[in-house]
């Protein structure tokens, strides 16, 4: 929407003496006719005898010092009007264009709102970014740790699931072997005493019942048989 301001405009003129008289009696200076319109009445007034001889010159000499002293007056202050009327111009100017400007600068700020929106909610996903990328990597130090120490792995972790079942694996393993010793160490012993009465446990066989009551106590104890 623009903003206007309309001016009456006079025209820009130089001030010049024939404004104020054409040194004619019969000028059309502003002088020359307010003196001839004095004049005229001066003229009536003498005719008519209000004025005598006497005063006439001096009614001349007054009048005649009104009349310029007024006219040039009057010449000033047309000029002093165009100047008032060309600083109204400028001034209108002036308003026009920082109207035009500040209405500009209204007709961008929804642009410019929207491109602040969009500027925080980039800067706000690549804070939710590097909050992720730093989780990851703590996770992945302590994923590090927990390969080469146990006390980083929390409890019920999937982590700390895995490694029980590892353990609960371990000890199997080691059950089963103790199983298979003590077994093999009772399968020994019976055949030997179903096959050789001569042959005797002893501590080098490992048969004797001192050696076998140790690998089956080891093999009940692996498995809570007290």
């Amino acid at each position: 929407m623009a903003f206007m301001i309309k001016q009456a405009h006079l025209e820009e003129t130089p001030l010049n003496i024939s404004d104020l008289t054409t040194t004619h009696l019969t000028g059309n200076g502003v002088f020359d006719v307010m003196m001839q319109t004095f004049a005229n009445h001066l003229m009536r007034e003498y005719s008519a005898e209000r004025i005598t001889g006497n005063s006439y010159a001096t009614a001349y000499i007054e009048g005649l010092q009104s009349v310029l002293a007024a006219s040039v007056q009057l010449t000033l202050e047309k000029e002093k009007q165009a100047l008032e009327l060309r600083n109204l111009d400028l001034q209108g100017t002036q308003i026009e264009t920082q109207t035009a400007k500040l209405l500009a600068e209204i007709e961008m700020m929804p642009i410019e709102l929207a491109l602040a929106e969009q500027k925080l909610e980039i800067a706000k996903q690549q804070l939710l970014q590097s909050a992720a990328e730093a989780a990851l990597v703590a996770q992945k130090v302590i994923t590090e740790k927990a390969q080469t120490g146990g006390s980083v792995i929390g409890v019920g972790s999937h982590l700390g699931l895995q490694n029980d079942i590892l353990k609960v694996q371990a000890e199997g393993f080691i059950r089963e072997a103790e199983y298979k010793i003590a077994k093999l160490m009772s399968d020994a012993w019976a055949i030997r005493r179903n096959t050789d009465d001569a042959e005797d446990a002893n501590n080098i066989n490992k048969l004797d019942n001192d050696n076998i009551g140790k690998a089956m106590k080891k093999a009940f104890d692996g498995i809570g048989i007290v």
